[in-house]
């Protein structure tokens, strides 16, 4: 309560009557600010509004700032005035003052920062990468050296064949250097070596995506005798034998059993099986035989191509099969000679 008005005359809040009055007529205050409820507080003192007596004094800081009266009693209302200040508090003051060395030290942070970059060069951020780099790698070898050993690799069987090539491959190119003379033959040597350890790996992924493909099928038991054939001749087997049987699961059979025959091969011989088809001995037998053919034709007629290679399915003339046929043979077999290839 800030002041009490009982008729027209005030009454004072140091007498009698003004408790009296004020005990008769109390009741329970609530302060709400700054989301916050407050049940006990003192008006005068909560600097969160203005009471009348902070209302005199701002009425006379204001009039003695508009006529510029500087004496003692303005510098004692301006002073009392400070304290109960709305917006003052020492909270708010502390806030304050946080806040501006905040930005302060943000200010000088920057300004450290974009002195530091000033004064390192180029060629100091590139030093220090390659350093880093170079302790990097040190780490790594000692830890692939404490773990591993000089010899893990040597741990796959597998692999020893590539070493080996990898091994006289350097040793020739060490070798070519030290004597200082790189003729002709080591020249041709060298480039020899590289070259079948290229074959050597591709060979090995071809295997790999074939071994893949055709799992499952019968045809996954001749693989180690298909392998044996040159690239082009192992692609055409593959392809010719898809279209044919579905790699063994279509084949021509002799007193219930199996021939070995997955290409629709006809040649006479003393086992005939259902359809005229050969019936070969053997699985080895079958792919020999057939492989032979086929490289006959690839390299010797020139036929490397499934349009080339439709003899396989007409003979000498396509004229006793329909269009439509010989276009559905070239365009399976040719799916997957281009898969495989």
């Amino acid at each position: 309560m800030d002041s009490l008005v009982f008729g027209d005359d005030k009454i004072k809040n140091d007498s009698v009557e003004y408790f009296t009055f004020a005990e008769k007529r109390q009741s329970k205050s609530v302060l709400i600010s700054g989301k916050k409820k407050r049940d006990s507080f003192l008006p005068s003192r909560s600097v969160f509004y203005f009471d009348s007596r902070q209302k005199e004094e701002v009425e006379a800081v204001n009039f003695r700032k508009k006529y510029k009266l500087f004496d003692s009693l303005n510098y004692r209302i301006v002073e009392n005035f400070k304290k109960t200040e709305r917006g003052n508090s020492y909270l708010i003051k502390l806030h304050k003052n946080i806040s501006k060395r905040i930005e302060e030290y943000n200010l000088q942070l920057q300004e450290k920062k974009s002195e530091f970059l000033k004064n390192i060069s180029i060629v100091r951020l590139w030093n220090a990468s390659m350093l880093t780099a170079v302790l990097v790698g040190m780490v790594t070898m000692s830890f692939i050296y404490r773990y591993l050993g000089q010899s893990a690799s040597a741990k796959n069987d597998n692999s020893n064949d590539v070493v080996g090539k990898k091994e006289v491959i350097s040793q020739q190119m060490v070798k070519g250097d030290s004597d200082e003379t790189w003729t002709k033959q080591r020249e041709e040597e060298y480039i020899e070596n590289v070259t079948e350890y290229l074959r050597e790996q591709d060979q090995k992924r071809f295997q790999k995506k074939v071994k893949k493909i055709v799992r499952g099928y019968p045809i996954e038991k001749m693989l180690p005798y298909i392998f044996k054939q040159d690239r082009l001749t192992s692609v055409f087997l593959l392809a010719i034998a898809k279209k044919e049987s579905n790699w063994g699961k279509r084949v021509p059979v002799l007193n219930g059993r199996d021939c070995y025959n997955y290409w629709g091969y006809r040649a006479k011989r003393k086992r005939m099986g259902t359809g005229g088809h050969t019936c070969f001995n053997s699985r080895a037998d079958a792919v020999g035989t057939v492989g032979k053919r086929l490289h006959k034709l690839i390299y010797d007629y020139g036929r490397n191509t499934p349009q080339k290679l439709i003899i396989w399915k007409c003979g000498n003339s396509c004229s006793t099969h329909s269009d439509k046929s010989v276009r559905k043979w070239i365009s399976d077999v040719d799916l997957y000679f281009r898969k495989l290839n």
